[in-house]
């Protein structure tokens, strides 16, 4: 009985994983939720292993404060440089020794021998106890952290390599490689490569927007390339961003999928498809959106945008006082301009009630893993609401699976071994 138990949810577990990849997935979007996908925090989606964010903070002495970081800096030794004097401070560990008076004061931490990509700066503020017990309190020293160019969070971070889905080897990237080739520059910095590139893809899929076909949803990012620009197929955003993708990553800059989506029922909530690209000289991923096409969005101050940053900037009308670099057709080129006009346009994907879902890879690259990214990399989503929690389904049945398989393989060992029960 417990053979067929265990059978029973092994094949259950294999049409959970058949029904993801060929109902699911059957074309690029993401359309409802299901037990492939699962709510997630901000830092979770935007956070990546390749900068390090801070995992813990641990008092190891009397008023001394220690970093703790994950994944874990490889070095030796600290130093620990104050922005307002410029002292330096040689240290073993990440960690500040605060005086006995109150103090607010910004450090800037440097590994010895590792780089880091973005300068990691902590403002603390620290108040101690003596000063409360002045005005008869019992509370103990306060430390406080207004500002940090590294973000906190608890959870390992997720890969640029990861999001991107899409290894060296991939047959698809080789062939969008040596199409770039003779196209752009491959050595130049990720913001000229980026620029080439959008340049390139958008001067290809000039003229290929329109209804697709059900072969074209069902298409490699390669393929779907060549059907749109043989005039085979015309495509929705999201082919248009799957060209994108592909080509991005040959050209060395991580990019990763972005749908605008949600369903109740059959009311849907928006419906847009992009990119996000991860801008390793600035330690940011930076909204690309190639139906509208905008290849990167920046705030007042000059600081690349994600696409979250531009849903809260759409709920709050201040998208229009940001810059865009917009491809002109006619000109055949990127040129830089106010965001006034792509604000009305995006208003009505962004505001109000959705859900952003992150894309590992894309089900339909050849070097695709889908077991691997079943069990490890579901869809993450960002929503206005709670969603609905069918992802705990999946980790259910798992779980059930493994049991019942391990239980009977146990059984089947002690029979073997002539033991009686």
């Amino acid at each position: 009985m417990l053979f067929f138990v265990a059978l029973l949810l092994f094949l259950g577990s294999v049409m959970m994983i058949r029904f993801t990849y060929t109902r699911t997935y059957a074309d690029p979007r993401w359309r409802k939720f299901d037990y492939h996908s699962r709510q997630a925090s901000e830092g979770e989606i935007y956070n990546v292993a390749e900068r390090p964010i801070i995992r813990t903070t641990v008092l190891t002495a009397h008023r001394t404060l220690r970093f703790e970081f994950l994944p874990e800096i490889p070095t030796d030794s600290w130093q620990i440089i104050s922005l307002t004097d410029g002292k330096v401070t040689h240290s073993q560990h990440p960690e500040i020794c605060f005086p006995d008076h109150e103090l607010t004061e910004s450090y800037r931490f440097v590994p010895n021998d590792s780089d880091l990509v973005v300068p990691m700066e902590i403002t603390v503020q620290f108040y101690p106890r003596e000063k409360y017990a002045e005005a008869n309190l019992s509370w103990p020293d306060n430390y406080y952290s207004p500002k940090s160019t590294y973000k906190f969070s608890s959870s390992m971070p997720h890969s640029i390599r990861d999001w991107a889905g899409l290894p060296s080897h991939d047959l698809d990237m080789i062939h969008a490689r040596s199409i770039l080739e003779d196209r752009i520059d491959l050595t130049a910095q990720p913001s000229q490569r980026l620029n080439a590139v959008f340049v390139a893809v958008m001067a290809d899929l000039q003229g290929t927007g329109g209804l697709p076909n059900d072969e074209l949803l069902d298409a490699s990012p390669m393929r779907t390339y060549e059907e749109l620009t043989s005039g085979r197929s015309h495509g929705f955003c999201e082919n248009s961003a799957l060209v994108f993708y592909l080509f991005a990553n040959a050209a060395g800059i991580p990019t990763r999928l972005v749908d605008m989506a949600g369903m109740f029922g059959p009311l849907k909530l928006t419906g847009h498809y992009v990119c996000e690209c991860w801008m390793q000289d600035q330690g940011c991923w930076a909204y690309v959106d190639p139906q509208s096409g905008v290849s990167c969005v920046y705030s007042g101050d000059g600081r690349m945008l994600h696409t979250l940053d531009i849903k809260r900037l759409v709920d709050m009308g201040l998208l229009s006082t940001c810059r865009v670099k917009q491809y002109d057709p006619d000109a055949g080129e990127i040129r830089e301009r106010d965001a006034s006009e792509f604000s009305l346009r995006i208003n009505g994907y962004l505001r109000g009630d959705l859900v952003l879902a992150y894309k590992f890879g894309y089900p339909r690259n050849l070097s695709y893993r889908r077991l691997r990214n079943f069990l490890r990399h579901p869809v993450l989503l960002y929503a206005t609401f709670q969603v609905p929690p069918l992802y705990l389904g999946k980790l259910a049945l798992f779980v059930l699976a493994s049991l019942s398989g391990l239980t009977v393989m146990l059984c089947g060992l002690w029979q073997a071994s002539g033991v009686p029960f």
